[in-house]
C-alpha cells in the first residue's frame, strides 16, 4: 500500500510462497522494487534490490531481520536510494495452509446447503409508512471465510439451495457458523434483519444419516430494532442442511477421483508408468522412480502388471497420504466448488468478514468507485486499510470487524496517519486539548442525564446485558454502566485451583510476544518503546530482561474492569502522568503510546510467576482509572483489581524470562499480527517451570 506520510514508511505487509517439490529454484530469491506513487502521471521507480534466501534455507525456522540497501535506478546513479527492513524465514512444513486452519491437521470437509427461509418479517417501510416485502439474502461466516447468497426479491419465503464447502481443522475446532439475514436496499446497504449462530456439533453429528437438517428461529438484530424487540418477535426461520466428510473419506475420494482420471483405458486398474507420473505431479517433494515403484509394489498384492484403483486408494489412505501430499492441499481440492455434485449451486465467497460481504446499494457502489470504502486486511494498516479493524473472536472462532464510528476512525487517521496530524501532535496545545476533552467527557458521563445514552450504546455494540449484575435502568450515570460489574457466572476463571495457569485480565483484543524485539517487529512500531520506557524505571526493567509481554487492548464496547492474571501480593503501585493518545491500532505505528500515555505500574509478587508488571494505560477519553485492591494486599487469580472510566484503554503484562508459555492459538494469531478477542478469566498461558 502506498505510504503518504514521509520518507520513512512502515508497511508491515507480509506474504508467503511455496518453495517445495521438484520445481524449487536452486538459488531462491525475491526481487523488490520501490516506487513513488503519482496520481497524475506514471509512478517513478526509486530503487530496487534482490533478497537471496540461501541463508534461510540453510537454517530452517530461524528469523532473519535485515536492513537491505536499495540500488538506485540508472537515471539516479550516485544518489542514496535508501534501505528496506525485511524479515523472513524458511519453514520446513508446507506454507500452503487454508486461512481458516487453526491447530493440527484438517479434521475433514463440511458441506453446507442454505435451503430456505420462512415467514421472514418485513424490515423497512415505504414513504407511506407501510412495511415493504423484504428482498432477503444471507451472509455466512466460518473462521476467516465469508460467503454471500443471491438475493431473492419480494418474498417472505425465499428458497436458495446454495452450497458452500470448507475445511474444518482438528485441534481448535470452529465452534460456530454465523448466519446474518439481510434485506437488500436499492440505495443503501440495507438492513441486517437478524443474526443466528449454528453450532458446529449440531451440523456434524449426522448419526445414521448422511445429511443433517437444522432450523433456527431468527431473533431481531438489536442494533436495527432496538431494545423493544430484545425478546421477540421472531423474525422468521432459517433452514440449512449439512454433511461432514471425515479426513479419511476425503483422502479416499481424492485418490479415487484422480486415479480415475489417470485410467485412460477405463480398465479400472493403473500401470506403474501412469501411477509414477501422477505421484510425481502431486507430491510435495517429488518422487524418484524407485520410490514410486516401491509404493506400487506394496499395493500390488497379487503381483501382476496393474493395481485396481480401489485397492490403490485404500492402500494410500491414512499414513501413506501424509508422506505424499499436504492434507490442506487435498482438502482444498475436495472442497473446491468445481467438485460439487451435479445440480448443486455454489455460493459466492472470497469475503473477509460479514460487513465486506453486504450487498451494496447505489450509494455504496459510488463510495467504492470513489475509493472511499477501504480494504479489509488483517493486522496494522495505513490509509484506507485502517478503516476496517479485523479481530479474531476466540470464543466463536470467527474473523470479525470491530465496530467503530466512521467519523471517529477518520479523525484518528487524520491525527495519527498524516503529515498534518504529525505536526499537530508535536504541539502542547493539541495534547492539552485531548486531555481537556477526556476530562470534560468524564464529567459529562458522571451526570444523571448521561444515563439516557446507555440503551443506545447497548444496541449499537450488541452488549449482552444478561451478563451484567444490574439492569440498564438501574444505573444512575453512563459511567456507572461503563465500569459495570458482571454476574460471577458470566466470566468463570479457568482452572481456579491451579496456580500455574495464568488467565486473561480483561475482556480485550490480545497480542502476546515472547520478547520486546518480537513485539516491535510485529506490532508496537513506536521508535522509543522499551520495557524501561514502559515502566519508567531502569532498575525495575532489569528484572524483565529477555522477558515476555502480553498487550490487552480494551475497546469502548468491552467490559471495562480489569482483574489480576495470577495470584500473589500487590507489592507496589506507581502512578505515571502522561498524554492521552488513543490506543487504537490506527495509532500504534505513529506514537509511542505505551511510554508516553498516562499509566499506573503495579508490581505483583507471585510465588509461581515471580515479579509480574501489571501496567494499566489510559487513553483518549480515558482520563481516570480506579483500583479496588490496596498495596500490600493478597489477591487471588481473576480477582477484580480496578476499572477504567469511559473510552478505550490497555493493560500490559510484563513477564520475567521463562516464566510463562502463552497458549498456542494466541501465539499463532499474534504471529499473523491479528488481535484476538478474548474474555476475562479464559486461559492466557502456563508457567512451564
Amino acid at each position: 500500500v502506498a505510504w503518504n506520510a514521509g520518507s520513512s514508511p512502515l508497511w508491515r505487509e507480509h506474504f508467503s510462497f511455496r518453495m517445495s517439490g521438484p520445481n524449487r529454484p536452486k538459488n531462491p530469491h525475491v526481487k523488490i522494487s520501490v516506487w513513488d506513487k503519482d496520481t497524475l502521471t506514471d509512478d517513478d521507480l526509486l530503487g530496487h534490490t534482490t533478497l537471496p534466501f540461501t541463508k534461510a534455507v540453510g537454517e530452517v525456522g530461524k528469523v532473519f531481520d535485515e536492513w537491505i540497501p536499495l540500488s538506485p535506478t540508472d537515471n539516479r546513479k550516485g544518489e542514496n536510494a535508501g534501505k528496506l527492513r525485511v524479515v523472513y524465514k524458511y519453514l520446513a512444513v508446507s506454507p500452503i495452509q487454508d486461512s481458516m486452519r487453526s491447530l493440527g491437521h484438517p479434521a475433514g470437509v463440511l458441506t453446507l446447503v442454505l435451503e430456505k427461509g420462512e415467514k421472514i418479517r418485513e424490515s423497512a417501510k415505504d414513504n407511506m409508512g407501510v412495511l415493504n416485502t423484504p428482498d432477503p439474502y444471507v451472509v455466512i461466516c466460518i473462521g476467516e471465510q465469508t460467503f454471500r447468497s443471491t438475493t431473492r426479491f419480494k418474498t417472505r419465503d425465499p428458497v436458495w439451495n446454495e452450497t458452500i464447502r470448507f475445511v474444518l481443522p482438528r485441534g481448535h475446532q470452529y465452534q460456530t457458523v454465523r448466519f446474518s439475514l439481510h434485506d437488500r436496499d436499492l440505495l443503501s446497504s440495507g438492513d441486517v434483519i437478524s443474526l443466528v449462530d449454528f453450532s458446529i456439533p449440531e451440523l456434524t453429528d449426522k448419526g445414521t444419516d448422511d445429511w443433517v437438517k437444522a432450523s433456527h428461529q431468527l431473533l431481531p438484530n438489536p442494533a436495527r430494532w432496538g431494545a423493544e424487540f430484545e425478546n421477540g418477535p421472531v423474525m422468521g426461520t432459517l433452514t440449512v442442511r449439512a454433511s461432514f466428510e471425515p479426513i479419511r473419506e476425503v483422502e479416499q475420494r481424492f485418490w479415487l477421483q484422480w486415479f480415475g482420471a489417470m485410467d485412460l483405458d477405463g480398465s479400472g486398474t493403473l500401470q506403474l508408468p501412469e501411477f509414477a507420473e501422477f505421484l510425481n505431479a502431486v507430491s510435495d517433494r517429488g518422487l524418484s522412480e524407485t520410490e514410486a515403484k516401491a509404493i506400487f509394489d506394496e499395493a500390488n498384492t497379487n503381483k501382476d502388471d496393474g493395481v485396481s484403483i480401489a485397492e490403490l486408494a485404500e492402500y494410500l489412505t491414512g499414513k501413506r497420504t501424509a508422506d505424499l501430499i499436504d492434507a490442506d492441499v487435498m482438502c482444498a481440492w475436495v472442497s473446491s466448488p468445481i467438485n460439487l455434485a451435479p445440480g448443486m449451486k455454489a455460493m459466492a465467497g472470497g469475503f473477509a468478514v460479514e460487513s465486506e460481504a453486504r450487498a451494496q446499494g447505489l450509494f455504496g457502489m459510488l463510495s467504492d468507485w470513489a475509493g472511499d470504502d477501504g480494504e479489509y486486511v488483517k493486522g496494522l494498516n495505513q490509509g484506507d486499510r485502517a478503516k476496517h479493524i479485523l479481530v479474531w473472536n476466540r470464543e466463536k472462532a470467527l474473523l470479525e470487524e470491530e465496530t467503530i464510528n466512521p467519523a471517529i476512525n477518520l479523525g484518528m487517521r487524520l491525527l495519527y496517519q498524516s503529515a498534518f496530524g504529525a505536526m499537530l501532535r508535536k504541539t502542547q496545545k493539541t495534547k492539552d486539548m485531548i486531555l481537556k476533552m477526556s476530562m470534560d467527557q468524564g464529567v459529562k458521563y458522571n451526570r444523571p442525564e448521561s444515563k439516557d445514552k446507555i440503551q443506545g450504546f447497548v444496541d449499537t455494540f450488541h452488549i449482552n446485558m444478561e451478563e451484567a449484575a444490574q439492569q440498564v435502568t438501574e444505573y444512575e450515570t453512563f459511567n456507572q454502566f461503563f465500569y459495570r460489574k458482571l454476574k460471577p457466572s458470566a466470566r468463570p476463571i479457568a482452572k481456579p485451583d491451579d496456580p500455574k495457569v495464568a488467565v486473561q485480565p480483561a475482556d480485550c483484543r490480545l497480542m502476546v510476544f515472547s520478547s520486546v524485539s518480537e513485539a516491535t517487529r510485529l506490532w508496537v512500531k513506536g521508535k522509543k518503546f522499551s520495557i524501561a520506557g514502559l515502566l519508567a524505571d531502569e532498575e525495575k526493567a532489569k528484572l524483565f530482561t529477555n522477558g515476555s509481554l502480553s498487550i490487552h487492548r480494551l475497546a469502548p464496547q468491552d467490559y471495562h474492569r480489569f482483574h489480576v492474571p495470577v495470584a500473589g501480593t500487590v507489592a507496589s503501585r506507581v502512578p505515571l502522568e502522561g498524554d492521552l493518545w488513543t490506543v487504537n491500532p490506527v495509532a500504534i505505528n505513529m506514537v509511542d503510546v505505551f511510554t508516553e500515555n498516562k499509566r499506573a505500574v503495579t508490581y505483583l509478587e507471585s510465588p509461581v510467576y515471580g515479579t509480574v508488571a501489571f501496567v494499566t494505560v489510559g487513553a483518549h477519553m480515558v482520563g481516570s482509572m480506579a483500583f479496588t485492591a490496596d498495596v500490600g494486599s493478597e489477591v487471588e487469580k481473576g480477582q477484580d483489581y480496578g476499572y477504567f472510566m469511559f473510552g478505550g484503554s490497555t493493560v500490559i503484562c510484563v513477564w520475567q524470562e521463562g516464566k510463562i508459555k502463552f497458549d498456542e492459538d494466541l501465539i499463532k494469531k499474534s504471529q499473523e499480527s491479528t488481535e484476538m478477542l478474548v474474555k476475562m478469566g479464559s486461559t492466557l498461558g502456563v508457567c512451564p517451570t
